[in-house]
């Protein structure tokens, strides 16, 4: 049938991608997974109970999950305890050596005002690699009647990557490097903020960030103030250069008063652009806030797949109005005015799909 139109094609093509399945790796089911005590950031200590009720909703979910006792004697064989708090790759990838586990997931519990954040990082402990992660917030079991299963949504999450072969368990070759730049202030309320950045941008495609440690000890070596320097693109690509970063995220939250704020931005070092700058947006809720946070990433994980798209065809990158600073221009705006753009120019598929869903939560 001959389409008649650019949108014709657009949504025949995507009909076609979604119609089309992805394979299927029963075997991750059977391999065996640690499940760490999840961390407070506010006290930064475990949270036993949160982390077995995850335990529990893993197991429903077909996963072989080790117990919390059977965990607890293998990690005392080697001087260590889950009540010690764990959340990043090296402690887990031994507690997984420890445990002789297949996977360790890990990650934060942080209760604040009506919201328990939560970040979930699964590490796959042959390649020392993080093969998938969640962020979002988990309901309020009180406030929400008849919810038994406030795990539901992680679980489905990592059971569908599971069945569906999209959980990479061979770290990729080459990926670019990344240089996270974050200068958030030390409030609880900022932590939280942080630590979600960090976990998007370990499962961010095609990139490899730069440990705490070894932006810190480059920083320090070339005696540069990462709080002296303001968010400019000539700034942060000449940053990420001396680095020797391919990208680099610039992230601030703080507080102003009893309002939160925060500002993110993405630059291509080696384009020396700004692939995408959401101005900050002062809320007193702290839920806006993590829907600013969520717009950013949602926006920016179809901007990569764009200049993908772009690559392979070999036609130039495609621009994205990012809203001026100090402009009214909301992020959930800026995200419509690229959706509206993609349709137009007849690119579908995936990120139809992608879309689709991210227009659905709002």
């Amino acid at each position: 049938m001959i389409l008649r139109s650019t949108a014709g094609f657009f949504l025949g093509f995507a009909a076609y991608s979604l119609g089309k399945t992805l394979p299927i790796d029963p075997s991750v089911f059977s391999k065996s997974m640690v499940v760490l005590d999840l961390v407070n950031l506010r006290s930064n200590q475990p949270d036993s109970e949160s982390a077995e009720d995850l335990r529990r909703s893993l197991a429903l979910g077909g996963f072989r999950v080790v117990s919390r006792d059977e965990t607890e004697k293998k990690l005392e064989e080697f001087g260590t305890t889950l009540s010690l708090p764990c959340n990043n790759t090296q402690c887990s990838f031994d507690a997984g050596g420890y445990s002789q586990a297949d996977f360790v997931l890990y990650g934060t519990f942080s209760p604040i005002e009506k919201i328990r954040a939560v970040t979930l990082k699964l590490l796959y402990v042959p390649v020392a690699h993080v093969v998938w992660t969640w962020v979002g917030e988990l309901p309020v079991l009180a406030a929400v009647e008849g919810d038994s299963d406030a795990w539901q949504r992680p679980r489905q999450a990592l059971a569908d990557a599971a069945r569906n072969g999209e959980l990479e368990l061979s770290p990729p070759a080459g990926p670019k490097s990344l240089a996270v730049l974050d200068v958030s202030e030390n409030f609880y309320s900022s932590r939280i903020i942080s630590e979600r950045v960090q976990t998007r941008m370990t499962a961010l495609t095609g990139y490899q960030p730069m440990s705490d440690s070894e932006l810190s000890e480059l920083l320090t070596a070339l005696q540069i103030n990462k709080f002296a320097l303001g968010p400019s693109s000539a700034n942060m690509t000449r940053l990420g250069k001396e680095l020797g970063a391919s990208a680099l995220l610039y992230a601030r939250a703080y507080r102003d008063g009893d309002r939160y704020l925060c500002r993110l931005a993405f630059y291509d070092v080696e384009r020396k652009s700004v692939v995408l700058d959401f101005p900050a947006e002062p809320t007193r809720d702290f839920g806006k806030l993590l829907e600013y946070e969520n717009d950013f990433f949602s926006t920016l994980s179809v901007r990569e797949k764009q200049l993908q798209l772009s690559e392979e065809n070999d036609s130039g990158a495609l621009s994205v109005q990012n809203p001026p600073s100090g402009s009214q221009s909301s992020p959930k705006s800026a995200k419509i005015a690229l959706w509206i753009t993609l349709g137009l120019l007849g690119i579908g598929g995936g990120l139809t799909a992608f879309w689709v869903e991210s227009l659905k939560k709002k």
